[in-house]
């Protein structure tokens, strides 16, 4: 079995909109998987575009919140920017990811932290050991223009945090590592100011792996909030 692979990444940030047109990476190829990683300075409901699927979609309550949405889907290769509809005007950070020799995704719990510089990351498990690519995420509401400087340890990979740029704003973070095991148990982001935030493992199946197809997605562990 090989690993999957993130092929190329891509970026949007927009101050305040209530349809986001989310930039794709570059040179889609047919029967990638098409993955968008959204977090929003408010709560508002994502309503996703035409032919793309939605995994966990988390809001967090009080008065600075951040909420995040996960939607994916199978490359067509003519593949244009989607347009994903908010129901109120929010800020969005965004990072995009295509990914070839994959059968799809599995994501694991969610993590809610309120002023942590280093909020943890919860375990994955997964049914069997195979070369996975596990992706950690982290969301958070920018209210201090807040930064990532660290990432989850041997997470070396796609090092990236995208934010819009305002105080008043949102952030998300990203990282990712090749492990062939049945799960991984992370530690944390590193923040430099305490911030809200929400946090997200998943994970990328090697082809062949699943049999469902490159957009098929499932939870494999518990304290999935979606």
């Amino acid at each position: 079995m090989a690993f999957p692979v993130i092929e190329n990444t891509g970026s949007y940030t927009n101050t305040g909109s209530a349809n986001h047109t989310v930039t794709l990476p570059t040179g889609i190829v047919a029967g990638e998987l098409l993955v968008l990683i959204m977090c929003t300075d408010g709560n508002p409901i994502f309503t996703p575009p035409s032919g793309w699927a939605t995994g966990p979609t988390v809001k967090l309550t009080g008065a600075v919140h951040p909420a995040f949405s996960i939607m994916f889907k199978t490359a067509a290769g003519s593949d244009s920017d989607p347009v994903v509809a908010l129901s109120t005007s929010e800020s969005m950070a965004a990072i995009t990811l295509r990914i070839s020799a994959t059968d799809g995704l599995r994501f694991g719990g969610i993590n809610q932290t309120n002023g942590a510089t280093t909020p943890p990351l919860l375990p994955i498990q997964m049914e069997s050991s195979d070369d996975y690519l596990f992706m950690a995420c982290t969301f958070n509401d920018n209210s201090a223009n807040t930064a990532v400087t660290g990432y989850p340890t041997n997470y070396s990979s796609n090092n990236l945090f995208i934010e819009d740029g305002t105080s008043s704003g949102c952030g998300v973070g990203f990282a990712s590592r090749n492990l062939t095991a049945t799960g991984d148990d992370p530690d944390n982001f590193t923040y430099d100011v305490g911030e809200q935030t929400l946090n997200l493992m998943m994970v990328a199946i090697p082809a062949a792996a699943a049999g469902g197809g490159a957009a098929a997605s499932s939870n494999m562990t518990g304290g999935l909030l979606c």
